[in-house]
């Protein structure tokens, strides 16, 4: 066990360093080899469910507004320069999204790569399966998260060769090179697709990935795609598992954060994860806008569960599904609800859709309160699902992915204002800034190509 622990350290260090790449790994170094082993890397929650690769798109959102003064404060560089939507955004620094996300597709590579030493058999195959099926989730879900913030949307054919770099193997002798968007989406399909046959319907915990969690990121991917036929599948297969909406009336607004610690005894949740911590989306500097606040109904739990009031200049967030000071980045069954309402409107099964739409509400709205949705037309139904959508999953960090996929008609784009020293900041729809640039410590040491910003 020692020795497993000093390999771990290594490696946890080597995938932190740019250079690892350049060095030999050494062949004294014990590996893990038994399910055992496998098993302990998947349940080590430092690495499999953090720094799950949000925090630039969070940083460069729209869900909060900050004084010029925190801007001008915040201790790290590459915030201020995501917020006021740079076009350097690291400078010589390295990004903990970057090198996040890479550590934990090497956990998830070191597994499978040991699992073709391990025999697979009549005793062993259930755990065997499971823990393929676990890595098979975890790396595509970093790959899918790294697409978000450092690849090109699919339907970008002028941009279609900036994927991200599809590390397969534990070598760090390998070369990195970026992949093209399609090769990226193709591997995160084929990977999950897999992952669900292996994988059973309930996992260990909600730290662990099971067949409802792959539902769910399929549902998530195919919704990115435009493929909302997909999208809705999945979504109604989350749906329909053993997981339930979350009565708000339950819960005590008295309390510093409302939900559950760390997720647990939430029955939503179906993958926990969480993004790196970020000054400038804490409670101490960003504060949720007016507008925002006020679109809230007065019946609506959400509105004294999610935010604190207190100060009526500084309306802050609180409603995180970590119930702490910790944001929730993983996979809910309300995303699943809202992803499958919006494809049943796209669709054009605009009642289904929010009949759905109506359920979930119905669980977020004062006990004795009717929740009224109007009679609406097409285009007025998808925007009042989308509404719903940024108020439901706000800091979740989905909504620099809503933003980019949305940017993708006009009828749907959304052109952000930044206001700072004075100066009036925009950022339009399908701008290359919503595609943030590799860290030059990671060109330096592999044949990756830089997207012009």
């Amino acid at each position: 066990m020692k020795t497993l622990l000093l390999f771990l350290c290594s490696m946890f260090l080597l995938a932190c360093n740019p250079d690892y790449l350049d060095l030999k790994r050494d062949k004294s170094q014990t590996v893990p080899t038994t399910l055992d082993d496998f098993d302990g890397l998947l349940g080590n929650s430092m690495t499999m469910n953090q720094s799950s690769s949000h925090t630039l798109g969070m940083i460069s959102g729209d869900e909060y507004e900050v004084r010029d003064a925190s801007v001008g404060l915040v201790s790290r560089d590459f915030e201020r320069a995501a917020f006021l939507w740079q076009q350097d955004i690291f400078g010589n620094a390295e990004s903990e999204d970057w090198n996040g996300a890479y550590r934990r597709i090497l956990y998830c590579n070191i597994i499978l790569e040991g699992l073709q030493k391990v025999i697979r058999n009549e005793i062993n195959k259930v755990r065997y399966d499971r823990i393929k099926g676990e890595c098979l989730f975890q790396r595509s879900l970093m790959f899918f998260n790294l697409a978000m913030q450092f690849a090109a949307l699919p339907t970008d054919k002028q941009r279609s060769i900036y994927g991200i770099p599809l590390r397969t193997g534990s070598d760090p002798e390998q070369k990195n090179a970026r992949n093209t968007v399609q090769e990226t989406y193709d591997r995160i399909i084929t990977d999950l697709l897999e992952a669900e046959s292996l994988l059973p319907q309930e996992g260990l915990s909600i730290y662990r990935a099971d067949k409802v969690a792959v539902q769910a990121l399929l549902a998530r991917v195919y919704l990115v795609l435009e493929d909302y036929n997909s999208a809705s599948a999945y979504s109604m297969k989350t749906i329909q598992a053993d997981h339930t909406l979350l009565n708000y009336n339950s819960l005590d607004p008295n309390l510093n954060f409302p939900f559950p610690s760390y997720g647990s005894g939430n029955t939503e949740i179906l993958f926990y994860d969480m993004p790196d911590y970020a000054e400038l989306i804490s409670e101490t500097h960003a504060k949720i806008p007016d507008v925002f606040y006020n679109s809230f109904d007065q019946n609506d739990l959400r509105k004294i569960l999610f935010f604190r009031s207190e100060d009526p200049e500084k309306i802050t967030f609180r409603g995180t599904y970590g119930g702490n000071y910790v944001d929730f980045s993983g996979l809910s069954i309300d995303e699943s609800y809202l992803t499958l309402a919006e494809c049943l409107v796209r669709q054009g099964e605009i009642n289904q859709g929010m009949s759905y739409l109506k359920k979930l509400l119905t669980s977020r709205f004062k006990r004795e309160s009717t929740v009224y949705i109007p009679v609406l037309n097409q285009q007025e139904a998808l925007k009042f699902v989308l509404n719903e959508r940024k108020k439901e999953l706000l800091f979740r960090g989905v909504r620099w992915m809503d933003l980019r996929r949305l940017n993708l008609l006009e009828e749907t784009a959304i052109v952000l204002h930044r206001n700072y020293e004075g100066k009036e900041l925009v950022l339009n729809p399908n701008d290359v800034r919503y595609i943030f640039p590799i860290p030059q410590s990671v060109l330096l040491n592999s044949d990756v190509i830089q997207i012009p910003r």
